[in-house]
């Protein structure tokens, strides 16, 4: 925007110099002086830029790794807490118990009574019978 207001200036500055050739001259050496500060001010722009997107990274960078170290105390305190031994000796609870509950539920599926004296054998064989038609006696 300001390097079109600046050509415009110029441009109006040499048709009211059209008549004396030392002040359009002149007029044209500060455009191109005027060009080059314009080139320079847009270069600082785009380092001032790069910085901030650089120091940006880096911060996360900073961030990122202070959240590691923190994980990482914290992860090595639990350990600390948590002892190899005792997590065996839960484990091996944890198994017991889960074989005593197998026991108790066998223990109440054995059927008793009445149906403890049906044979297996007996059952299909009535099954085969009465789905064939005929009975045993037959």
């Amino acid at each position: 925007m300001l390097l079109i207001v600046l050509i415009r200036y110029f441009v109006f500055s040499l048709i009211l110099a059209y008549y004396d050739f030392a002040a359009a001259i002149q007029c044209l050496k500060r455009k191109r002086l005027y060009e080059q500060q314009i080139e320079q001010l847009g270069n600082f722009q785009l380092r001032i830029h790069d910085q901030m997107i650089m120091l940006e990274g880096a911060k996360a960078t900073t961030e990122t790794v202070d959240a590691l170290r923190t994980g990482a105390a914290a992860m090595k305190a639990m350990q600390k807490a948590t002892n190899i031994d005792d997590v065996d000796k839960t484990m091996d609870e944890i198994n017991e118990q889960t074989e005593n509950m197998k026991q108790i539920q066998e223990a109440l599926s054995t059927p008793i009574g009445a149906a403890a004296d049906f044979d297996e054998v007996l059952i299909l064989v009535f099954w085969y019978t009465y789905n064939s038609g005929t009975w045993l006696a037959d």
